[in-house]
């Protein structure tokens, strides 16, 4: 086994463990990878989305490979780049400013700004409350004649309402009656 082989693999261990940790998974990289192909937008949000995506899927098709296969222990299997790519992606992990961290943080940034904006725009449409307090707060004597106007609705409402309670207890008296009448005639 060559020395680069060896701190490939060494690079490619710590790396899957923090991801093990992270994702409460034994997968480790696979989980990083298997998240971020959950996410449809990501390359909208984080530049390299793609770019770390790819060499990742490539890196661990390497160690997969190094691992499983006959006689790849004998020849390189990577390139000094692949060791150092490792060793950067994982202390991006580690400062989260990963991908997945970097796109966590751009979307609560985004929703953050929906909700101004939302807030911004619900500025202009009235707050029912104050109206009511606007409405019951005398100002003018238009003031008093609206409420006139509704003590005067309220009077003739509450008539209504009893009257219409006294025709129903009859209905109601009614159909009860004749349900008696029902019974002790054709029973």
């Amino acid at each position: 086994m060559s020395h680069s082989n060896e701190e490939f693999m060494e690079a490619f261990k710590h790396l899957d463990k923090i991801c093990k940790e992270i994702f409460n998974s034994e997968k480790g990289v696979t989980s990083y990878i298997d998240a971020m192909e959950k996410i449809t937008n990501g390359d909208r949000y984080v530049s390299n989305w793609d770019y770390v995506l790819k060499r990742l899927k490539k890196l661990r098709h390497i160690r997969n490979q190094y691992a499983h296969e006959i006689g790849s222990s004998y020849d390189n299997i990577c390139a000094p780049e692949d060791i150092e790519w490792l060793k950067s992606f994982y202390n991006e992990i580690m400062n989260t400013t990963d991908p997945l961290a970097q796109y966590r943080k751009a979307t609560i940034k985004k929703q953050e700004k929906d909700k101004t904006t939302e807030s911004k725009s619900m500025a202009s449409v009235p707050n029912p409350s104050k109206l009511t307090q606007e409405i019951s707060t005398p100002k003018s004597a238009s003031y008093n004649q609206l409420h006139t106007l509704q003590s005067q609705c309220n009077d003739e409402n509450e008539g209504d309402a009893s009257r219409l309670g006294i025709v129903l207890i009859f209905v109601i008296a009614t159909l009860i009656t004749c349900g008696i009448l029902y019974v002790a005639f054709y029973i």
